[in-house]
């Protein structure tokens, strides 16, 4: 799609997608199955209702520390400890703090990956290195097929973001 093209059709549809992804807990045994090619499954302590990751064994590998987590995608899984989401990856290494009202890992084929984060309703972009490359200005984000490319809903409007996090006009 073409980044005009894209501007006129995939407005609503961005918004409604991206705004309301919200991580959702996935029954255990159907996280499993989903992720039996990957290291490590999502599992809960049935004593403290606390939960962590368990290895292909069955071993313990992160700690049941998390009120939820998700599957790991792309070396990343999204927790959350009470009501606030941060990112760990493989090793339980805190990426995000768990700091934020939502948080979804977007990737592109150009390469470019990082996570959208939101915090009081406003949205940020933060790098696979937890770094904030983004401020909290937008409603929401895409990443455009034609380039991979990221865009960003600001004042009621998609604009390019480029490399530096920057908006770039589109006039």
């Amino acid at each position: 799609m073409k980044y005009s093209d894209f501007k006129k059709v995939f407005v609503g549809l961005a918004v409604l997608s991206i705004m309301s992804a919200t991580p959702t807990q996935q029954a255990y045994g159907q996280a499993a199955k989903a992720n039996s090619t990957q290291e490590l499954t999502p599992k809960r302590n049935e004593n403290s209702g606390k939960e962590g990751y368990v290895n292909k064994a069955g071993k313990l590998v992160i700690p049941y520390k998390f009120d939820k987590v998700e599957p790991f995608s792309d070396g990343f899984a999204t927790v959350c400890i009470g009501s606030k989401w941060g990112v760990i990856d493989k090793k339980g290494t805190e990426i995000i703090s768990c700091l934020y009202q939502k948080i979804k890992h977007m990737k592109a084929p150009s390469g470019l990956a990082g996570f959208s984060v939101t915090l009081d309703g406003k949205m940020s972009f933060f790098d696979i290195t937890g770094r904030q490359t983004v401020p909290f200005e937008y409603s929401g984000f895409a990443i455009l097929e034609e380039d991979g490319g990221l865009v960003g809903m600001y004042q009621g409007k998609w604009v390019r973001i480029n490399k530096d996090g920057q908006r770039e006009d589109n006039n």
